[in-house]
C-alpha cells in the first residue's frame, strides 16, 4: 500500500507534538537501548524490569529508560513490572512495533507528575500487534480544574493502527483529556490501516477532564464482521464533556478498491455490560453529518448501567438520500441499556425537549432499554443522588427526536414520564419502515403504544424522494484535518423541505 500523508496531526498539532514529546522520546529509544538495561535472552520468556529504573517514584523520569526497554523487548515475550511499582511519566510512553508483548503490571503505577507544557497522550500504542497490556494503573494530572477542550490531547492511552490489543484489570484516571483516544494514524508512517482486535475488559476509568471514549478509526480490515473495538464489564466515571464520542471532523471516510474503510471509520463496535456514570454531556455522541460521509456501520450498545442523570444521544449522520450505503450510520443494536433507579435522562440542549436525537442511521433496533425521564429534577453535580420518581414532575419531554430513520424497530422500551416516544417534527418526513410498539411512557409508565406486530417491516428504498442524489467523490488519499474543532453543516432532507443548520457544540466537537 502506498502510504500518503497530507496533513498534520488532527486534534493536537504533529509538529508542536514531536518537537517537544514524540520525537524525543523516539530519537532516544535506538540509543537507550544500546545499553545495559537489560538483554533479554529469547522470545517467549518472562522478562523483569531492569533494577536500573527506578520504581519507586522518587525524582527520576522513567519515560525514555522504559520507552528503550520496551522496544528492545523480544516479541511474544512477557514484562513483569514488580508489584505495586511506581514510575514517573512525564513525557509519552511509547510501544511502536510490538508483537506478541504481554505487559504485566502487577498493580505498578505510571504516575504523571506534572501537566504537559502541550496537550500529550500519557500512553501511545502505534501500529503494534497482540499486545496485552494487564494489572496496570495509569495516573495523570488532572486535578479538576486543568481539563477539558485545551487539554483533549492530554490522552490517558490513544492508538493508531494497533491490531490485536487487549487491556485488561488496568485502570486509568485523573485524566486531562479523554480516557481512551482510537486515532487515525496520524504518526504511523507505515500503514492507514483503522485499529482492530481491541479489546477493553474489566477495567476502571475514573476522572477524564473531556470525554472518555473516543472513537475515530476502528473497523475490520475485511467487508466481513469481526471485533473491531469491544468494551466490557468496565466502568466509567467522572467525565467532562460526553461519556462516548464517536465523531471523525470535517472530514470523510477513505476506501480501498476491495471496499475495506482505512483511516478513518467507526465500525464492528460492542459497548456491553459497562457502567457509566457522572458525564457531564451526552452519554453518547457522532456529529459527522458531512458528505460523502464516515462509515459507523455494526454499533452495538447493550446492557450497560447509566449511573447519572443526563441526556442519552446525540446523533447526526450522513443523511442516506444524499450519498451511498457505504458512508451511512447502519446496523445499529441499541437494547437492554438502564438508569439506575432514581436516575434519569435529560434534554441535551435544556429546557423541556428530547433526550435523544437520533438522525440518518439505516437498519436501527432500539428495544428492551429502561430510560426514564424526571422533569424539574435537581440532583446536583453530574445526578450524583438519586431523585425519587415521587418528585418528577408532569411530562414534558419526549424521549427522542428522530429524522431520516431507514428501517428500525423501537420495542418495549420503558420510558417513564416522558410525554411520548417520538417528538413530533415538520421535518421528520424522511422515516421509512420504523415500527414503534409495547413501549411505556407517562406518568409512572401509565401509557403503553399498541402491541408490536408480528410481520416484518419491509426493506426500504434508499431512493431519493425527489430528484436524484449526487455522487460522491472517493478520494483514496489520506484526507486533511482541520484542528478546528468547531462543527457547522447543512443539508436537504429531499422532501422539500431544508432542514440545513448551523450546529456548534460548544464542547469541542
Amino acid at each position: 500500500m502506498n502510504v500518503k500523508r497530507l496533513s498534520s496531526r488532527g486534534r493536537v498539532p504533529s509538529q508542536t507534538k514531536c518537537a517537544l514529546i514524540g520525537c524525543l522520546n523516539v530519537a532516544l529509544i535506538g540509543a537507550m537501548s544500546a545499553l545495559a538495561l537489560s538483554s533479554p535472552a529469547a522470545a517467549d520468556q518472562s522478562v523483569p524490569l531492569p533494577a536500573s529504573i527506578p520504581s519507586n517514584c522518587g525524582t527520576a523520569d522513567s519515560t525514555v529508560a522504559l520507552s528503550a526497554f520496551l522496544a528492545a523487548v523480544p516479541a511474544n515475550s512477557t514484562v513483569t513490572f514488580p508489584k505495586n511499582g511506581c514510575f514517573i511519566i512525564n513525557e509519552t510512553l511509547l510501544l511502536q512495533g510490538t508483537s506478541g508483548l504481554t505487559i504485566e503490571g502487577n498493580g505498578s503505577t505510571l504516575k504523571q507528575t506534572a501537566s504537559p507544557t502541550n496537550p500529550a497522550p500519557l500512553v501511545e500504542l502505534w501500529d503494534d500487534a497482540n499486545l496485552t497490556i494487564e494489572n496496570l494503573n495509569i495516573d495523570g494530572a488532572y486535578t479538576g480544574s486543568n481539563g477539558g477542550e485545551g487539554e483533549e490531547g492530554d490522552y490517558g492511552i490513544q492508538f493508531e493502527a494497533d491490531s490485536g490489543v487487549t487491556l485488561t484489570n488496568d485502570t486509568v484516571s485523573n485524566i486531562q483529556g479523554d480516557f481512551l483516544y482510537l486515532s487515525p494514524p496520524y504518526d504511523v508512517t507505515t500503514s492507514d490501516a483503522l485499529s482492530t482486535g481491541i479489546t477493553i475488559t474489566n477495567s476502571t476509568f475514573t476522572n477524564a477532564g473531556y470525554h472518555g471514549l473516543t472513537v475515530e478509526s476502528v473497523g475490520c480490515p475485511t467487508l466481513a464482521p469481526c471485533n473491531g473495538l469491544t468494551v466490557s464489564r468496565d466502568t466509567f466515571s467522572g467525565i467532562g464533556i460526553d461519556a462516548m464520542d464517536f465523531e471523525y471532523d470535517d472530514y470523510s471516510t477513505p476506501f480501498n478498491t476491495n471496499g475495506t474503510p482505512f483511516w478513518a471509520a467507526q465500525d464492528d463496535v460492542t459497548i456491553e455490560d459497562d457502567t457509566w456514570a457522572n458525564w457531564g454531556d451526552d452519554w453518547f455522541a457522532s456529529l459527522q453529518g458531512q458528505t460523502p460521509g464516515v462509515q459507523e456501520q455494526h454499533l452495538t450498545l447493550t446492557h450497560n448501567t447509566l449511573l447519572t442523570t443526563g441526556p442519552l444521544f446525540e446523533v447526526v449522520g450522513t443523511n442516506p438520500y444524499l450519498t451511498t450505503e457505504p458512508y451511512t450510520d447502519a446496523n445499529w443494536t441499541i437494547t437492554d441499556n438502564n438508569f439506575q433507579s432514581g436516575f434519569y435522562g435529560y434534554a441535551y440542549h435544556g429546557g423541556y425537549t428530547v433526550a435523544a436525537q437520533l438522525y440518518n442511521i439505516r437498519d436501527l433496533t432500539f428495544t428492551d432499554n429502561d430510560f426514564p425521564l424526571c422533569i424539574g429534577v435537581d440532583n446536583g453535580p453530574n445526578g450524583t443522588t438519586p431523585f425519587p420518581a415521587s418528585e418528577c414532575g408532569t411530562p414534558a419531554e419526549y424521549l427522542m427526536d428522530i429524522n431520516t430513520i431507514l428501517s428500525a424497530t423501537i420495542a418495549d422500551n420503558n420510558f417513564s414520564g416522558a410525554a411520548g416516544v417520538e417528538q413530533p417534527q415538520p421535518y421528520a418526513n424522511g422515516d421509512v419502515g420504523v415500527t414503534e410498539c409495547g413501549n411505556t411512557y407517562g406518568v409512572n409508565a401509565g401509557r403503553v403504544d399498541d402491541a408490536c406486530p408480528s410481520t416484518t417491516q419491509p426493506t426500504p428504498s434508499t431512493t431519493q424522494p425527489t430528484g436524484q442524489p449526487p455522487t460522491p467523490q472517493v478520494v483514496r488519499q489520506r484526507p486533511g484535518h482541520d484542528y478546528s474543532h468547531g462543527y457547522s453543516f447543512g443539508y436537504n432532507h429531499g422532501f422539500g423541505y431544508n432542514h440545513g443548520f448551523g450546529y456548534n457544540h460548544g464542547f469541542g466537537y
